[in-house]
């Protein structure tokens, strides 16, 4: 949770040091941003505002779909809340018509669309 709401890990940091979690720049980053909070964190998406906080002064970069959108735009930094969902329910829940599942998916896979380019994305590998 802490990682998820900061982006701000250092090299020597625990999580990247032991787990090799790379969420380093944070305030830089100009990506559009999806928070999902469910399990634990009980559907309160405020537990990301101080991440858009941080992200604040940064517009979603040059080439993307929502190229010069504010982090105040819901397409730069959306939220959604599953208080009826553990953590782990949106990679192991039945997606049933009408289910809570099922409207997360939904909810993913518009997200997806509205921000990638056409053709798809290519994540090159190292």
């Amino acid at each position: 949770m802490a990682v998820a709401t900061s982006l701000t890990l250092r090299e020597n940091d625990w999580p990247a040091a032991t787990y090799r979690i790379r969420a380093f720049h944070g305030a830089s980053m100009d990506l559009p941003i999806l928070g999902h909070a469910a399990g634990l964190m009980g559907g309160d998406t405020k537990r990301f505002d101080n991440l858009r906080t941080l992200v604040g002064g940064v517009s979603i970069g040059t080439g993307r779909p929502a190229e010069g959108e504010p982090r105040s735009s819901e397409r730069a930094f959306s939220t959604l809340g599953s208080p009826e969902l553990s953590h782990i329910d949106p990679l192991l829940g039945a997606d049933d018509p009408g289910s809570p599942v099922a409207a997360w998916y939904d909810r993913l896979a518009a997200w997806a669309r509205d921000h990638s380019p056409p053709g798809g994305v290519v994540i090159p590998s190292p």
